[in-house]
């Protein structure tokens, strides 16, 4: 698992990011989550009109920036969740006990 990353909490799901392609990160990634199907990531970054196009499966995200400052024009609190925000079950419920 060269390359690879291992992200989970203590005695929770374990959720593995992996490159998708043959040429690393930089074309998209394969996260799963515990026994879940993997989820696919691709990101792309239009530095000349600063757009950012994340997609995950089907959702797709878009998020504007100033492309000489890199500042977000997107509210500065993040914005509510969306269909591509993935969090494992045993994270929401944890969350829930707090």
């Amino acid at each position: 698992m060269e390359g690879w990353l291992e992200i989970g909490r203590p005695q929770g799901t374990i959720c593995l990011i992996r490159p998708a392609g043959r040429t690393g990160f930089q074309d998209s990634a394969l996260i799963g989550c515990g026994n879940g199907a993997p989820h696919r990531l691709m990101v792309n970054d239009d530095l000349v009109h600063g757009v950012i196009t994340a997609t995950m499966d089907d959702v797709v995200e878009t998020f504007r920036y100033d492309p000489d400052t890199g500042e977000l024009l997107s509210p500065s609190m993040p914005p509510p969740m969306t269909p591509s925000n993935f969090v494992p079950d045993d994270v929401r419920t944890s969350a829930r006990e707090d």
